[in-house]
């Protein structure tokens, strides 16, 4: 399978998948239609019938929606139930819940370069403003043009009108850096991507946008700038999309927003960005043109619902498909294996371990830069703030807002702190008494326990087989250690730092 190509650095874990689904129910959908052509052109037969377990769709769903693994307890419920329909209403669950929108904020704040001191500056009232507001649109699933729109339109204190941030939020403000952030934000490109005569078209569109501090603390006004009495109107255009003319004394970012909407590329990118969110990649091979352009259409279509292209792509055959081999993943027939994000894996260690693994703060002193303890790494608002581990794990600096700022690949340092941290190792020991903390226990209820809690899934009848006869091998002044070095496996292993 595609995990076993990672390999496994553990004699104690054998990694496995289970088998088929029984009782699994997949709506017929325009997108799984589509999946089907493109599989059957690109002669991928196999992967259609084939579909994870309840346990490991369950965990993809969890850490892809709202950061987290599934505790022990929902794994166990999911499992019993056998409501043919229960994938179905544990999406539209997750969908709506408030987790769902921490979590998308937090990935939001990434692209909006929301970040309290350089380049970024934008001080942490405004941060706390900003966040709020992304969070507040997912919960109340604020349809996607009206969001833009209002990033786009937006003018007054940055600590008082949150979208006014998005213009805030550069560190190139003049037209040309605005163009960038706009492009990169609305069409997941950036603005060197277009030709030399859309960029000059472009830009135009960014000539009118100041900027004025107030007597308060680090606050600022962006607002219309008005041109010159005598100023000729201003001509510009979206990429692929007609020239607008627009009058000395209009602020050409309404105008900007409407073609912005209009324009293909506005609801194909966020289509992109959703696939991205779920999978690690995007459709933009030539096979998945059409799929992209159908998706596209109907997000438009149905008032640019966020939660209804995330569930049409949730529902879909593709994302209950296991790893494959690059060919099936390219059209998304299988699914593609990637390195869980920095936030996801703190907040699993913490989960793990039952306290906090780190704490968090800004090397730059400034008010408001030290979190409290358990503060989840995933909900951490301001792109100043982190802390050594998730340095290390490739948490992005928040400078540009591409995607390219984020570094999920898995490097030897990372490795090397994972194995012989001694402070990992410690806070191991530490929670090993709460997983043990049952006297009468056996070891299968002990492991049990473990494998739920670490790798939300079942322990296989394989791996519990091995670890007895393991166990019982081990002199019984050694069998406390054993625990120990089976939870630093099971950290170190695949399933805990992977999504699969």
């Amino acid at each position: 399978m595609g995990l076993r190509r990672l390999g496994s650095p553990f004699f104690l874990l054998t990694l496995l998948f289970s088998g088929l689904s029984a009782g699994c129910s997949t709506p017929a959908l325009p997108l799984n239609e589509r999946l089907n052509r493109v599989w059957h052109e690109a002669e991928i037969e196999t992967a259609r019938p084939r579909t994870i377990s309840d346990a490991h769709f369950l965990r993809r769903l969890y850490l892809d929606l709202t950061g987290l693994p599934p505790k022990p307890e929902v794994i166990l419920q999911f499992l019993k139930d056998k409501d043919p329909e229960k994938r179905i209403k544990m999406v539209d669950k997750l969908l709506v819940s408030d987790e769902f929108a921490v979590y998308q904020a937090h990935l939001w704040g990434d692209e909006l370069r929301i970040k309290a001191e350089f380049p970024i500056n934008l001080w942490p009232n405004a941060v706390q403003k900003y966040s709020r507001y992304i969070y507040e649109t997912i919960r109340d699933n604020v349809p996607y043009d009206r969001f833009a729109r209002e990033l786009l339109t937006s003018s007054g204190s940055n600590f008082r009108i949150p979208a006014a941030n998005f213009f805030r939020a550069a560190a190139d403000r003049s037209p040309k850096g605005l163009a960038q952030v706009t492009s990169q934000t609305f069409f997941g490109k950036p603005l060197s991507a277009w030709s030399v005569r859309e960029q000059e078209q472009f830009i135009p569109f960014f000539t009118c946008i100041g900027y004025k501090s107030s007597k308060e603390w680090k606050e600022e006004f962006v607002f219309f700038k008005s041109p010159a009495p005598g100023s000729e109107m201003i001509t510009a255009a979206v990429p692929g999309r007609r020239k607008v003319e627009i009058p000395a004394g209009t602020d050409p970012r309404k105008i900007l927003a409407d073609e912005i909407i209009a324009s293909e590329p506005f609801a194909e990118a966020m289509v992109c960005r959703a696939w991205r969110r779920l999978f690690g990649r995007e459709p933009v091979t030539p096979e998945l043109s059409v799929l992209r352009r159908e998706m596209a259409g109907r997000f438009r279509a149905g008032g640019f619902d966020l939660r209804q292209l995330y569930r049409e792509i949730l529902l879909s055959p593709a994302y209950s498909l296991p790893p494959g081999t690059p060919e099936e993943e390219k059209v998304f027939a299988a699914y593609p294996i990637r390195r869980l994000n920095a936030e996801q894996i703190s907040d699993r260690l913490s989960m793990f371990l039952r306290k906090p693994f780190e704490s968090y703060s800004s090397v730059i002193p400034e008010p408001f830069t030290f979190l409290p303890p358990g503060t989840r790494a995933s909900a951490i608002e301001d792109g100043s703030i982190s802390s050594p581990f998730l340095d290390l794990m490739g948490k992005p600096p928040r400078d540009s807002g591409a995607p390219e700022e984020r570094k999920d690949v898995i490097t030897g340092k990372q490795k090397l702190f994972l194995l012989n941290s001694g402070k990992l190792y410690r806070e191991l020991q530490q929670a090993q008494k709460h997983y043990l903390r049952q006297k009468n226990d056996n070891l299968k209820k002990r492991v049990i326990r473990l494998y739920l809690a670490a790798l939300a899934r079942p322990v296989t009848p394989q791996e519990l087989a091995f670890l007895e006869k393991k166990y019982k091998s081990t002199p019984p002044k050694l069998r406390g250690r054993f625990y120990t070095d089976l939870l630093w496996a099971l950290v170190n292993s695949n399933e805990f730092i992977y999504q699969y």
